[in-house]
């Protein structure tokens, strides 16, 4: 990935953006985890403690990402880690810290055999050991139809109940969540949900891209 490409990525401004559920410019009033939308997404509350995106999903943050997960370039995996990486708090490894633990959205069945690999795994994987935080496998594989088809609500239903813990799964107090696009927040609604139900106290999101 070329210097050019890199630097003109559409970053988010962190300090803009809500410190709930990330989105781009709700720091002051957010448009997407208030109590309206909650409330028509069927929520009284965003089910993980924060959640920060690196860039919003334009035309040339999608074409990285297909790129890198659909057309089989796994190089790229490299830059959207370090990306990535970069919303994690040093202070997060630190030996007097209840330190967390990294998982992430497993692909699909049918997404992991289109693939080859799973793309989620590679970026945790990658982020582990750039940030010296360990990781895990939490969640099996989530059975579900497609999601691009679905409004906001519907996207929630869809994902409800949809994720298992993985055989022997130990849920850690603190969690590291990653993802590599959020798009109405149905996926790591339900992941969130399930981390809460079996134990974990703090639940931090990262994904690369929102769609915004």
């Amino acid at each position: 990935m070329c210097d050019t490409c890199l630097i003109n990525l559409p970053y988010i401004d962190q300090s803009r953006a809500c410190k709930t559920c990330g989105a781009p410019f709700g720091q002051v009033q957010c448009s997407e985890c208030n109590l309206v939308s909650l409330t028509n997404a069927n929520r009284t509350q965003v089910p993980f403690d924060t959640c920060s995106s690196a860039v919003v999903y334009t035309a040339s943050a999608t074409k990285l990402v297909r790129s890198w997960k659909d057309a089989g370039d796994q190089r790229l995996g490299a830059y959207l880690a370090a990306i990535m990486a970069n919303l994690i708090s040093p202070t997060h490894n630190k030996p007097d810290n209840n330190v967390p633990v990294i998982t992430y959205i497993p692909a699909t069945k049918q997404a992991y055999l289109r693939r080859g690999f799973d793309h989620a795994l590679q970026i945790a994987s990658l982020i582990s050991k750039q940030t010296a935080l360990p990781y895990a496998t939490l969640f099996t594989r989530p059975q579900s139809q497609d999601q691009r088809k679905f409004g906001r609500v519907e996207r929630m239903e869809n994902m409800a109940g949809r994720f298992s813990l993985a055989p022997n799964a130990q849920i850690p107090a603190r969690v590291i969540l990653i993802d590599d696009v959020m798009t109405s927040g149905a996926t790591l609604y339900a992941a969130s949900d399930l981390l809460r139900a079996h134990g974990a106290e703090h639940i931090s999101c990262i994904t690369f891209a929102r769609v915004w």
